[in-house]
């Protein structure tokens, strides 16, 4: 529809939670946007990366205040990284 855009919000911890627990989702590049590969978010805090070239890596995953982080073993020099998500609604 003519004039109709599209809204974002980031999501709550609860939110996060719901969206991602016995989750399989894609993983995107924060900068560029392209889709590099999935990972499954396991309700014990464990999640496993596949990307796109096939490497895997075994990792954890929890919720932060403003969304929630990664450590994985064998890429981004095992550290922790900070992530959010937003919701895309129509209004």
């Amino acid at each position: 529809m003519q004039g109709e855009g599209k809204r974002t919000m980031r999501m709550s911890a609860r939110e996060v939670s719901i969206f991602l627990q016995d989750q399989t989702v894609y993983a995107v590049d924060p900068n560029t946007k392209q889709h590099v590969g999935h990972v499954t978010y396991i309700r014990d805090g464990t999640c496993y990366a596949v990307m796109d070239g096939g490497h895997e890596s075994e990792g954890q995953w929890g919720l932060s205040s403003s969304g929630y982080w990664t450590r994985y073993v064998s890429f981004r020099g095992g550290k922790r990284h900070a992530f959010f998500l937003e919701r895309r609604e129509l209004r």
